[in-house]
Formats: C-alpha cells, structure tokens, sequence
C-alpha cells in the first residue's frame, strides 16, 4: 500500500472504500522514504475486514479523493501537480483517465461532493 495513508473515502453504496497514500511523494528527494508517486488504494468491507480490490500508483502528494455516485469513477485531488486526477473504476481495477484531469493555477487542498460531507 505505501506509507502514509492520508485519506479515505467510502463510496456512495458502502461497497468500496477508498484510500489516497502519498507514499512519501511529498518528502525531500533526498529522502529514505521518497517516492516519485503516491497510491490510490480500493478496498472492500467484508464483514469485519477490508479485503483489497485494486490499487494503482498516482501523481505526487495527493491527499483526498471523492466517488461519483454511481461508483464508477474517483477524482482524486493531487497537490504536486496542482489538478484533480480522473480514474475509471469497474468494480475490480481502476484506469487513469488524463485526458479528463482538471488542472488549476493553485494546489487543489480539499475535494468532496453534496454526498461526501
């Protein structure tokens, strides 16, 4: 998974549950615990424990993220590249979706829908 999970997020149904770990994407290159990428982790609620679904690795020191109602995608807001990333997910892997990125002039520093609060 990584270290430093930073976030997560239950989907609209209760199926999934998202993690968002920087990964030490947001330490010094010089850093031991530097990495180029951060993850974005789904899991699933089985009963007492979380059983991994899928995971993927994603821009630099990403700290929150937020599902479409229907379950099918995550937006993940990511502060090193200053835009919210765009992934697919169908029930067993996600796919990144550049062409969908919305880039902004500031880091994005929160992310949520009217369902997610």
């Amino acid at each position: 998974m990584g270290i430093t999970p930073e976030h997560v997020a239950l989907s609209p149904r209760g199926r999934f549950l998202e993690v968002t770990v920087i990964n030490g994407s947001n330490a010094p290159s010089s850093s031991a615990n530097h990495h180029d990428h951060g993850s974005l982790v789904i899991l699933r609620p089985a009963g007492m424990t979380l059983r991994p679904v899928t995971q993927t690795e994603t821009g630099a020191w990403c700290q929150g993220a937020t599902w479409s109602d229907d379950e099918k995608r995550v937006l993940l807001q990511c502060a090193a590249r200053k835009e919210i990333e765009v992934y697919g997910f169908d029930g067993k892997s996600l796919t990144a979706k550049p062409a969908a990125a919305l880039q902004f002039e500031a880091r994005p520093g929160a992310i949520a829908t009217a369902r997610s609060r």
